[in-house]
């Protein structure tokens, strides 16, 4: 049977997966669904899906920093998520249903700020943080 056996987020655009077999190249867009688990932030529109052997990336629309997503692993018509021997994915919650948090998108001026303000201050929801993003965007 195929499984997921990992999964990460390189950037707020992608999202990759690792299989235990070699997938089939047939998976396409209808084969992922990225749902937003927050009611008000709307679901991640899936624009690619690149296969490359045992690992998937899937390319969406940029995350909500800190929303709650799933990935769901689809079935779609006509064609089964299978590896490409023919294996279909295991049909159970936990293997058709990856959970993850957005992440913020890539700024290493922001991230070197941050790093440098002294470990005494939270600035977590706090109008520096805002601040210290609003500029570091400018900036990058």
């Amino acid at each position: 049977m195929l499984r997921p056996v990992s999964f990460s987020i390189p950037s707020s655009t992608e999202l990759k997966v690792t299989f235990n077999k070699e997938l089939t190249e047939l998976l396409n867009q209808d084969h992922f669904l990225v749902e937003s688990v927050s009611g008000n932030i709307d679901d991640l529109e899936v624009t690619k899906v690149t296969v490359d052997g045992k690992v998937v990336i899937v390319t969406t629309r940029p995350q909500v920093a800190g929303n709650f997503y799933t990935l769901r692993l689809l079935d779609a018509d006509g064609v089964l998520f299978a590896s490409s021997s023919g294996d279909p994915l295991i049909n159970d919650d936990v293997s058709r249903e990856l959970y993850f948090v957005g992440l913020k998108n890539h700024n290493p001026i922001r991230d070197r700020m941050i790093l440098n303000v002294p470990k005494l201050y939270d600035l977590e929801n706090t109008n520096i943080n805002n601040l210290i993003n609003a500029q570091a965007e400018e900036l990058f």
